[in-house]
């Protein structure tokens, strides 16, 4: 029971602390930089790879003008 007492005071602190995790939630070319330097060690192709290949914010854009993230994080 500690266990599962531990990892719900640990969630709660991680969800409701905006900067281990930002409300929204846009890619960035650095953090798929960072993914593609460790999938290297394993996946040469990835360090030719484009970061910026891998980032569409359409979607998340999207749901940011909408409102609908403002309204999810309300509090």
């Amino acid at each position: 029971m500690k266990d599962i007492e531990a990892f719900e005071k640990a969630y709660d602190r991680v969800v409701t602390n905006d900067k281990i995790v930002p409300p929204k939630q846009y890619p960035t070319v650095e953090g798929i930089k960072s993914v593609l330097d460790m999938m290297a060690e394993n996946e040469p192709r990835a360090k030719k790879a484009n970061p910026e290949d891998f980032v569409e914010m359409r979607f998340v854009k999207e749901l940011d003008d909408s409102g609908f993230m403002d309204r999810l994080y309300q509090r």
